[in-house]
């Protein structure tokens, strides 16, 4: 497929996703509308770090069980740089919600921005 289809591809795509977005009466009703949808998009996002830190985690591992059996194939680094990645995608959920909540004076527990509109 040509770099030009891809392109036409992804401007209908965006096009026919805007629709429900556009289909609103006033502009208060679209941006409440696509808070709404960034809520979503927000959760999913950190339900995703929280998996792939798990991953980086037991890639931390295996290449620490790498490192001890043969040390001149896998540096000591690799694995190291794996958990504290592992660490920081684990971590950064639980973070973003206690932040948010702070921000907020404890009227929001996670990041879809209630709180924010509730302020």
């Amino acid at each position: 497929m040509k770099f030009t289809n891809k392109v036409l591809m992804i401007g209908v795509t965006c096009l026919l996703a805007a629709g429900p977005l556009l289909a609103q009466d006033t502009v208060a009703s679209v941006a409440e509308n696509f808070t709404g949808y960034m809520g979503s998009f927000a959760s999913l996002l950190m339900s995703v770090m929280f998996l792939v830190g798990l991953g980086l985690g037991g890639m931390a591992a295996l290449k620490l069980k790498a490192h001890n059996d043969d040390p001149r194939q896998v540096k000591i680094t690799v694995p190291i740089i794996y958990a504290l990645c592992s660490a920081v995608l684990i971590a950064l959920p639980g973070w973003l919600t206690l932040t948010s909540a702070s921000v907020t004076d404890g009227q929001s527990n996670d990041i879809t921005g209630e709180g924010y509109r509730q302020m």
